[in-house]
């Protein structure tokens, strides 16, 4: 595999390995359909009666043979890692969710007038092969990576596209927000929570606490420090609500998570606090993954294989 500096070409590989390095039908022979199926009415061309479909998503046709070809696909992909899937049923609904979720985006795309023109493509094309070191190397790393000429295209062509709308999504992220510095004690039980919580009360000292006892690895020495961060930044949206609604200085009673029970501080709050590098970039994930769900709870979805 070849390494390289662009930007645009990790994007495609990082879209690959995402989505499994391969598509369904290119979108030339695929029409698309606005995304807002409450709104709009569906446009693409029905299917031959005789093609034999894999879901219908708008109202356009997701074939049982570009389903398969992409189930194909993953399995040499997972096969050459040396993965065989555990689930087959999972797996395959996997797969096609990945292909849903591309019909959405480019529906999405065809409603805000963002499309990749063929230059676009062509050009992109051309840096790969020039990072790669030239036509024959190009090749031998679609060899590698089970890819051919084609399916490399229609996965640039997925990626570029995707990249396009996600910009047009996260251009409504502010540099400045809420934030809250706090920090917290993460413990298994919550008869221990409770006891540290008790101390606290009469004055112990929380980052020595947070030190003796807690288990979240990445702030215990800290302290229990969990540092400024946005609603978003935090995997666990109980502990956000806590430390974004309590007043500054107050210590919360055990709260439970996915995770475990925790005691959080907030240490302050601002309002319109500046976002920095790592804040926006989580912002931009989240504002961007929420952005996709929405696509999915707007569409009509009918599959026709898998659970």
């Amino acid at each position: 595999m070849f390494q390289t500096t662009s930007r645009r070409l990790l994007l495609v590989i990082l879209m690959m390995v995402i989505s499994g390095c391969s598509t369904a039908a290119p979108a030339a022979d695929v029409p698309v359909a606005p995304a807002d199926a409450a709104a709009a009415q569906v446009t693409t061309a029905t299917p031959e009666p005789t093609e034999a479909l894999a879901a219908l998503v708008n109202g356009q046709p997701i074939t049982l043979a570009a389903f398969q070809q992409r189930v194909r696909e993953e399995e040499q992909r997972l096969a050459e890692a040396g993965v065989v899937p555990a689930d087959r049923a999972a797996f395959e609904q996997s797969v096609l969710n990945s292909l849903i979720d591309q019909v959405l985006i480019e529906q999405a795309a065809i409603v805000q007038g963002l499309q990749v023109t063929p230059e676009e493509l062509e050009a992109e094309v051309a840096v790969s092969i020039e990072v790669a070191g030239g036509e024959a190397a190009w090749q031998s790393w679609l060899a590698e990576n089970g890819l051919t000429p084609e399916t490399f295209r229609q996965s640039l062509y997925e990626a570029l596209l995707t990249a396009k709308i996600r910009d047009q999504v996260i251009a409504s992220v502010p540099d400045q927000v809420e934030q809250v510095h706090a920090r917290h004690i993460l413990v298994s039980t919550e008869g221990e929570a409770r006891q540290i919580y008790e101390q606290l009360q009469s004055g112990a000292d929380f980052a020595a606490l947070a030190l003796q006892h807690s288990r979240d690895v990445s702030t215990r020495d800290l302290g229990g420090d969990l540092g400024w961060f946005t609603r978003e930044q935090l995997t666990e949206p109980i502990v956000a609500d806590v430390a974004f609604t309590q007043p500054i200085g107050q210590i919360s009673e055990p709260v439970a998570s996915r995770l475990g029970y925790h005691i959080i501080q907030t240490l302050e709050r601002v309002a319109d606090r500046p976002l920095d590098e790592a804040a926006r970039a989580a912002l931009f994930e989240v504002t961007f993954e929420r952005w996709r769900q929405s696509l999915w709870d707007r569409a009509t979805v009918e599959r026709f294989v898998g659970g």
